[in-house]
């Protein structure tokens, strides 16, 4: 029996499993926390005192309970996807005559497969380093501190060391648990990098379908009624690296907005966030808003790093279906066009050559239905923005609460 690399394993396993058991873990790191007393810490640090529990950390909280799990559940789902969308254009392939090309959905299956098993040893290794980096940050963030000394000056000092200065065994269920919650973390990480890995194969696959050099070739669906000509096969993996992309840029936020309370010197996190934007908005203070809204809080080590993992997430949710996808498109439109110029009955056998005309300009070359081209753009710049501006984004979800309870209260 073949021995399963890591991306057959992956395409083999349930989304919905996997979605439910993450929810599970985070829930029980949230119930462990309470239990332990981690969930609710203030802690006195040189800043001042500042609720640091577990529970109140949003990117560890929030993120392992609810928006990792479902990171998971849409990258696995952009994979197990790929492989019924492959096999809805092997029909769109053709040879170097225009002719329908033989063995196509084998010749689409058996480059896919090969492409994944060379990348799995890759993938393989990112996951054990970004595995690794997380044991490592356990061991300097809550395992030393806790066990051999107190936590350096320019560390930020939170529920992973709660329990500093408390005996030993109290100092050891700490140690436990934030070796639970810094595994699960190396986990979620090592999939992200799994992704982008399988992004980089997926783009690559369907860059080879459209080089007009080597065949076979991939060429629009004249007689599909859908305008993308049946480049909509496309259209759901595209939508679930788009939903993944965002479960993850929203861990980043998260994660910056905890980053910066930890160097500030107010007690809570909504203290923090929404310092001065109460104010200005009563006084009707614009000047003072945009002030308050641009604020950038600084750039240290760890928001620098967390900026650039979004960026990185953005232009993977930008190049799939920005670049790779609708540049396939249009390189397949064109390439139908050059085949027709050199046999101008090669469509005839299926529909007129005025339908074939009319199919091939008014194709859409954007695979996806939700969201159009403008509207992506459109958030991710906002996105862009809400990571250096880490304000606007809470204005935008304060905004969209008060929208949504307003319309609530309208409709009784």
């Amino acid at each position: 029996m073949a021995k399963r690399d890591l991306f057959e394993h992956i395409r083999k396993t349930s989304p919905q499993v996997v979605l439910l058991g993450g929810v599970i873990l985070g829930a029980i790191l949230v119930g462990a926390s309470i239990l332990l007393g981690i969930a609710s810490v203030t802690l006195t640090p040189a800043g001042g005192a500042r609720q640091v529990g577990y529970a109140a950390a949003p990117n560890w909280s929030i993120a392992f309970t609810l928006v990792f799990p479902l990171f998971v559940y849409f990258a696995m789902g952009a994979i197990r996807a790929t492989d019924r969308a492959f096999s809805s254009l092997a029909q769109m392939l053709v040879d170097h005559d225009g002719n329908p090309a033989t063995d196509a959905a084998n010749t689409i299956e058996r480059r896919y497969r090969r492409m994944l098993g060379k990348s799995s040893q890759i993938a393989t290794v990112l996951a054990c380093l970004a595995l690794a980096a997380s044991l490592i940050e356990w061991v300097l963030c809550s395992v030393m501190p806790l066990l051999f000394g107190s936590p350096s000056p320019e560390q930020e000092v939170d529920w992973a060391v709660a329990k500093l200065g408390q005996g030993i065994c109290v100092r050891m269920l700490n140690v436990v648990f934030t070796f639970v919650a810094y595994s699960t973390q190396g986990v979620y990480a090592a999939t992200l990098l799994v992704f982008l890995v399988y992004l980089v194969v997926f783009a690559d696959v369907v860059r080879q379908l459209t080089d007009a050099t080597t065949p076979p070739i991939l060429v629009p669906d004249v007689q599909s009624t859908d305008p993308r000509r049946g480049f909509q096969h496309l259209g759901r993996v595209v939508e679930e690296v788009v939903f993944a992309c965002g479960c993850v840029f929203l861990v980043f936020w998260l994660s910056r907005l905890q980053n910066l309370y930890l160097h500030s010197s107010t007690s809570t996190l909504w203290a923090f966030l929404t310092a001065d934007l109460f104010e200005t908005v009563l006084q009707f203070d614009a000047k003072a808003f945009f002030r308050a809204i641009t604020d950038t809080g600084g750039l240290e080590y760890s928001s620098t790093v967390v900026m650039i993992g979004a960026v990185v997430v953005l232009s993977a949710c930008v190049g799939v279906p920005l670049h790779t996808l609708r540049r396939a498109a249009v390189l397949g439109r064109d390439a139908a066009r050059a085949l027709t110029s050199r046999h101008p009955r090669l469509f005839a056998r299926h529909c007129s050559d005025e339908a074939v005309d009319k199919g091939l300009n008014e194709m859409v070359v954007w695979p996806i239905a939700y969201p159009q081209l403008n509207e992506l753009l459109f958030w991710i710049a906002f996105a862009l923005l809400s990571i250096c501006f880490y304000r606007l984004g809470v204005a935008f979800v304060m905004a969209w609460i008060w929208r949504v309870a307003k319309r609530a209260i309208g409709s009784k």
